[in-house]
């Protein structure tokens, strides 16, 4: 990692734990199909670069807007012999991406932008843009799914980080992105 991108974190474990539970799921995908991944927002690729090693079958996306961010991703799937599978794309969450998504991964800037000058000296030292999600967190997400919507297969699904205090207004914010 370099400063040009948030060091990843135990939460984001779970994340990739959580995704790789998903994918190993062939009912999802058909016989014989090739998933396809998009990690959004992906920093440093420590997401994409953990789903490739772990799933050659698949194929990942790391889309971020930084230039600098998508340098250190490459060079982590490069490092990590997954540089065929990960393929790295830079634009605004999926501006960037394919459609026809089996999963959307992402460690989107979620932290309400008060909050910021209350954080540790340690994380205040990270990438602004990585971190503020705007007055109440979620703007970024608002923004992904209603791209994502356009996206994602019938089956597929998304799985974001965010805080817990923010999991009912985001449930809420899906659901009516994604209505049955």
């Amino acid at each position: 990692i370099t400063p040009a991108v948030l060091v990843p974190r135990q939460e984001t474990e779970l994340l990739v734990e959580l995704a790789l539970q998903f994918l190993s799921r062939p009912d999802r995908f058909g016989a014989g199909a090739q998933a396809v991944v998009a990690d959004v927002g992906t920093g440093s690729g420590a997401i994409a670069v953990s789903i490739a090693a772990n799933r050659a079958d698949a194929m990942v996306y790391g889309v971020d807007i930084s230039a600098e961010a998508l340098s250190v991703a490459a060079s982590n799937a490069e490092v990590h012999g997954v540089g065929n599978i990960v393929k790295i794309l830079e634009g605004d969450l999926l501006g960037a991406g394919p459609e026809g998504l089996d999963l959307i991964v992402a460690n989107l800037p979620y932290l309400p932008s008060l909050l910021l000058d209350e954080l540790s000296s340690e994380i205040r030292r990270e990438p602004r843009i990585a971190l503020d999600g705007g007055p109440d967190g979620l703007d970024p997400f608002r923004r992904l799914l209603a791209q994502a919507r356009w996206r994602i297969r019938s089956n597929g699904a998304m799985i974001v980080e965010l805080m817990p205090e923010q999991m009912d207004q985001a449930l809420s914010l899906a659901t009516r992105a994604f209505p049955t």
